[in-house]
């Protein structure tokens, strides 16, 4: 039954440069949500099925834009999963401010760059004078582009808006603080929407405030697990070919093959359970990757207390 809730998981449709794209089951709840926008209109399936259909694009084109932006940064983006209150797009990109930003970004910039297009159809629509189903039709496709884009840039965690504030935060503060504001900043919006949306009998503004106030819980969790582990021992021996700082102790990496969690520098760069080689190894502290060949091993120091003994001694001698 948990695996069914769960937003990771859904029926794969098809994959496309790279990315696999998947359906929720629970994404047929949004089919009613279509029928609304056709105001004055006889209802019929296959115009109802239409507006579905444009729902689906333009959200998985807001969350392509996503995965291809987190690709181009270095970032890995292997699933889109589709549900009822829009997309999900599983990308990690490098742990950098500005590629944060970049990926956060490029969802509602597809958006906006698809404005000028619905508002050209629209336009040629009034002007050719269309068939009624066909002008409203049109109408739904501008009205939910605009509400994806104004929705998705509101700043609070974990919209995309609030995903950009963090990463400008980043900049000023830390990884680690500017994620606690952020999710501190999405928790009470969240709080305060699902009081309002209580207060008007709202289910689906309901739904929406709690997955993201749960999702600015996990947000404020994950910042304080990563203090915990940025300020834990570290593992001498290998240091990141980027930062030149050493990696933590503990098993803070995942295999890319199973997603078992495991210590890359103990496990000798191989994933204990399901034996497939770590290819690439993340940093945790500036996020870039790297092949393990390339996380050099620190060299020793040289022997500078035997050194000045010597050269003590050879003055005495003269």
């Amino acid at each position: 039954m948990w695996k069914l809730l769960r937003l990771n998981s859904g029926l794969r449709v098809f994959r496309i440069l790279g990315v696999d794209v998947c359906v929720h089951w629970s994404w047929l709840l949004a089919l009613p949500l279509c029928v609304p926008f056709r105001n004055q209109i006889a209802q019929t399936t296959p115009w109802i099925v239409a507006d579905a259909t444009a729902l689906f694009v333009l959200v998985l084109l807001h969350e392509f834009g996503h995965a291809l932006a987190c690709k181009s940064v270095g970032g890995t983006a292997r699933r889109i999963v589709l549900w009822p209150l829009g997309g999900l797009a599983f990308v990690t990109p490098p742990q950098r401010p500005w590629a944060v930003s970049w990926c956060m970004a490029a969802g509602p910039l597809v958006n906006l760059a698809i404005v000028p297009l619905t508002l050209a159809a629209f336009y040629l629509g009034q002007s050719f004078e269309v068939s009624h189903d066909l002008m409203a039709f049109i109408e739904f496709v501008v009205i939910v582009n605009l509400l994806l884009l104004a929705f998705n840039l509101l700043p609070f965690y974990p919209l995309d808006g609030g995903q950009i504030l963090r990463g400008l935060l980043w900049l000023a503060f830390g990884r680690v603080p500017s994620l606690l504001v952020a999710s501190a900043i999405g928790l009470f919006v969240g709080v305060v929407v699902l009081v309002l949306a209580a207060a008007f009998w709202n289910f689906w503004l309901f739904v929406t405030a709690l997955f993201g106030a749960m999702q600015a819980c996990t947000g404020m969790l994950q910042a304080w697990r990563l203090r915990r582990i940025l300020s834990g021992p570290r593992r001498p021996g290998f240091v990141c070919p980027n930062c030149r700082r050493e990696p933590p102790v503990g098993d803070h990496w995942r295999c890319e093959k199973c997603a078992h969690r495991l210590d890359a520098f103990v496990d000798r760069f191989a994933c204990p359970k399901c034996a497939d080689p770590n290819r690439t190894i993340p940093c945790i502290d500036c996020g870039m990757k790297a092949p393990p060949e390339e996380w050099p091993a620190l060299p020793p120091l040289p022997p500078v207390p035997v050194f000045m003994g010597a050269a003590a001694q050879i003055k005495g001698r003269e």
